[in-house]
């Protein structure tokens, strides 16, 4: 079995196959209690980790700014989530990718942005769309204060780009976290 995310293994019902591919040692425990019968368990890393711990590019356009930003600021990159639908949350519950969730965060990092002056912080959601439903008088505010970006378009710039030039990643749960934290950066789940 291979996929992009060997985490998500812990989420499913056991599944049989001859050979799985696991992020690390400490899952196998994990998979064992949960069931799954396996004759090889072969630990492969988190895959795109190599994309955040690779040398930071100083040619590279896109994050030219961040580049000068970061000699004088520590960089915080902050993921939120793509907000979930009612109806999805009515079919998954509440996992922290609710609308009411995802400005929750946003106004968090907006405190903390505001009590530090000497991190810039930036703020990206997994999808366009939820940027644009987030009310329009947090968006203004993060517009006025001089530390913090909430990024509107996530294709400008690649999120691994931004992952390697960050001092500290904040965010919901999501791949990206274990990837950044496998690449030797200091992470924080953010869980309300």
């Amino acid at each position: 079995s291979l996929q992009d995310r060997p985490n998500q293994y812990l989420f499913f019902n056991p599944l049989f196959f001859n050979k799985l591919l696991i992020s690390g040692e400490g899952f196998l425990p994990i998979l064992k209690e949960k069931g799954y019968l396996c004759d090889n368990y072969s630990i492969i890393g988190t895959s795109r980790a190599t994309l955040i711990e690779k040398p930071m590019d100083n040619t590279n356009k896109k994050i030219k700014k961040y580049i000068e930003i970061k000699k004088t600021k520590k960089i915080i990159t902050c993921f939120g989530l793509q907000a979930k639908s009612e109806y999805e949350l009515g079919l998954d519950g509440e996992d922290g990718s609710s609308y009411k969730s995802n400005v929750s965060f946003l106004k968090s990092i907006l405190k903390l942005a505001k009590k530090f002056n000497n991190a810039y912080f930036i703020v990206r959601f997994k999808d366009e769309q939820t940027f644009f439903t987030m009310p329009k008088e947090i968006i203004l505010e993060s517009e006025k204060t001089k530390n913090i970006e909430v990024h509107r378009n996530i294709k400008a710039i690649n999120s691994y780009d931004i992952a390697n030039i960050s001092d500290i990643i904040i965010g919901k749960q999501t791949s990206i976290l274990e990837e950044s934290l496998a690449a030797g950066k200091k992470v924080v789940f953010y869980d309300d």
